[in-house]
C-alpha cells in the first residue's frame, strides 16, 4: 500500500517532465525547419567583384564545395541559405578555392540577404618549365618540357607554353619532378623568399634576364642568365647582403658584358670571371 501511494505521487512529475521535453523538442524541430527551409533566410543576390578570367559559376561552385566539404553545419544549410555565407570564413586562400584565385573575401548583409564576394586573381610572374617532366605535344611533335605559369609567391596556377625573349621570365627546373598546380614550387619558404628577393634586386638594377635555371634542390642554388652575355650564380639559402650596392659598384669597376659569370653563392663574397 505504501508503494502504491508513492507511485501515484511521483507519476504526475514524470508526466510533466515528458510533456516539457516533448514541447522543447517540438520547438527545436520547428526552429530547425525554419532555419533550413524558411524563405526569409534564402539568399537574394550574390555579387562577384574582381574577376577577369574566372567565371562566376566556377567560383561559386568552388566556394560552395569548400564550405560543404569542411563543415557539417554548412552542408546542412547549403549555399542558398544566407547563414551559409555568414558562417563561411571571411577570407579564403587559394588552398581552399581555385588555383588562379589568390584570395576571396566575402561580405554578408543579413538584413538584405545579399552576399558580395571580392576576389584577387594571381598575376603571372613567369613560366616554370619542368625539364624532367612528362612531354607535352607541340606543333612539331613531342619532347618539350611541361611549363606552368606562376606568380610572385611561387604558386603554379595554370599550364603555359614555353616562352622566348625577356618579356616573360622563364625558369628551367632541373629537379626530377612535375610541379603541382596550386602548390608552391619551392619545398621551403626560405628558398622561395631568397629566390624572389634576389630577382627583385636584379630587376631594380635593370638587369635583363634571358632565363633562370634552378638546379637540383640538393645543391640549393640557381643561375640567372642575363641577355648581356653572362650569368649570376646565387644560393637559395640567402639573398646576398647589400646586393644592390655591390651591383652598383661592380658596374662602375667592370664591364659586365665582358664577364662570364658573377658568383654570389658564398656569404659576403663575390667571385667573377
Amino acid at each position: 500500500m505504501v508503494y502504491g501511494a508513492l507511485h501515484k505521487r511521483t507519476g504526475p512529475k514524470h508526466f510533466l517532465f515528458a510533456l516539457v521535453a516533448l514541447l522543447f523538442l517540438s520547438i527545436l524541430v520547428a526552429l530547425l525547419y525554419v532555419v533550413l527551409y524558411g524563405s526569409f533566410l534564402k539568399v537574394r543576390d550574390i555579387e562577384i567583384n574582381g574577376t577577369r578570367s574566372v567565371s562566376r559559376d566556377s567560383l561559386l561552385a568552388s566556394l560552395s564545395t569548400r564550405g560543404v566539404g569542411n563543415s557539417k553545419l554548412l552542408s546542412w544549410l547549403g549555399p542558398d541559405n544566407i547563414l551559409f555565407w555568414k558562417f563561411l570564413p571571411n577570407s579564403l586562400s587559394s588552398a581552399n578555392i581555385l588555383p588562379i584565385v589568390a584570395e576571396a573575401v566575402q561580405n554578408v548583409d543579413l538584413g538584405k540577404r545579399n552576399v558580395t564576394v571580392t576576389i584577387r586573381e594571381r598575376e603571372g610572374f613567369g613560366t616554370w618549365c619542368a625539364k624532367n617532366g612528362g612531354p607535352t605535344p607541340t606543333v612539331g611533335g613531342y619532347g618539350r618540357a611541361s611549363c606552368y605559369v606562376f606568380d610572385e609567391s611561387g604558386i603554379a596556377f595554370g599550364t603555359a607554353p614555353a616562352s622566348e625573349g625577356v618579356l616573360i621570365t622563364e625558369v628551367e627546373d632541373q629537379n626530377s619532378r612535375e610541379p603541382l598546380i596550386g602548390i608552391s614550387l619551392f619545398p621551403r619558404s626560405a628558398w622561395r623568399n631568397s629566390f624572389f628577393g634576389t630577382l627583385q634586386i636584379l630587376k631594380d638594377n635593370g638587369i635583363p634576364i634571358s632565363k633562370i635555371i634552378v638546379r637540383d634542390f640538393s645543391l640549393r642554388e640557381f643561375e640567372v642568365v642575363s641577355t648581356l652575355g653572362f650569368s649570376f650564380y646565387f644560393s637559395l639559402d640567402f639573398t646576398p647582403d647589400n646586393l644592390n650596392a655591390v651591383l652598383n659598384n661592380l658596374s662602375k669597376q667592370l664591364t659586365l658584358s665582358s664577364l662570364s659569370y658573377l658568383d654570389f653563392r658564398v656569404p659576403n663574397r663575390v667571385y667573377y670571371k
